[in-house]
């Protein structure tokens, strides 16, 4: 292995070293390259190695230890050395259809390595990959995982897509509240629902050896025999998430008082949602005063 220091840093802002055999990329995913993995041929390996650490840079660190375990599989089963044409058959042949999901599940990661540029998967495998059509994955695997390929946009239109969002915000054709509101679709992959019970308080930001990391606490979905907002998922977010986010509160606090006394919520401030329906909070202001019950 080559011991030169290639530092990168992960989505969740954690340092790793590229040649490394173990990345530390987020408080709860390490990635410890397995002999099978260390067994392959060397250039490939540094190929493998330079595509996870973009992605590692790029998505989430369960999307990136998702990659990991699926090209290990990958590597078992076929006793891969290079990647070629009769790997990638082999091992679609040997998974059937219940499981080609998981060759579905690494083709964007594959086909991500081929537009790097990086050595290991040539032009015949990308065009192999793309001509299959691939029974899907687990329900809900893609967008929990964010992959750009198996998830609903590629690389190429995500980037499009909140390049044009930008534009629209900073030209003023959009509100505050879409430019935030489809950044934390794209970023957490959660459901609307659970977006629309977000509070101030939820946005979390702690120190750790030196350096600041930034999180969201998401009210988990369909939970059975309890209150929606009575569990959560810490999720790491981007510093840019983060200011993209507090912004956004002072932004709904200041537009609240112009409708209400700041006597009425200062203490209550914490416990807003940041997505207010500002429609029916008008409509019940007019009508019975302002009630904090109106934000439960």
């Amino acid at each position: 292995m080559n011991h030169n220091k290639i530092i990168r840093q992960s989505r969740d802002g954690y340092v790793f070293d590229e040649n490394e055999n173990s990345w530390h990329i987020s408080k709860e995913i390490k990635i410890n390259f397995s002999k099978h993995i260390l067994g392959i041929n060397k250039k490939t390996l540094e190929g493998f190695r330079k595509t996870l650490a973009i992605y590692a840079e790029k998505y989430s660190s369960y999307h990136v230890s998702h990659m990991y375990q699926q090209f290990q599989r990958l590597v078992i089963s076929t006793r891969l050395e290079n990647i070629n044409v009769p790997i990638i058959l082999d091992w679609k042949n040997k998974l059937g259809k219940d499981h080609e999901w998981y060759l579905g599940a690494l083709k964007g990661f594959l086909l991500s390595w081929h537009e790097y540029g990086y050595y290991g998967v040539d032009e015949s495998v990308a065009l192999l990959l793309e001509s299959f059509t691939l029974s899907g994955n687990n329900k809900g695997e893609a967008v929990l995982m964010r992959c750009p390929y198996t998830g609903a946009f590629t690389e190429n239109e995500i980037l499009a897509l909140m390049t044009e969002l930008a534009r629209l915000w900073k030209e003023d054709l959009i509100p505050f509240e879409t430019y935030t509101y489809i950044h934390l679709l794209q970023a957490t992959a959660r459901r609307p629902i659970q977006i629309r019970h977000l509070k101030f308080e939820d946005l979390k930001k702690e120190i750790s050896q030196g350096s600041w990391n930034y999180f969201l606490n998401i009210p988990r979905a369909k939970k059975r025999g309890g209150l929606f907002r009575g569990t959560f998922k810490k999720l790491a977010i981007t510093e840019d998430l983060y200011l993209i986010l507090l912004n956004f509160i002072e932004y709904q606090y200041k537009k609240l008082l112009s409708l209400v006394d700041e006597a009425f919520i200062s203490d209550y401030k914490m416990r807003l949602p940041m997505f207010i329906d500002w429609n029916t909070l008008k409509r019940n202001i007019q009508n019975r005063g302002f009630d904090l019950s109106l934000f439960r």
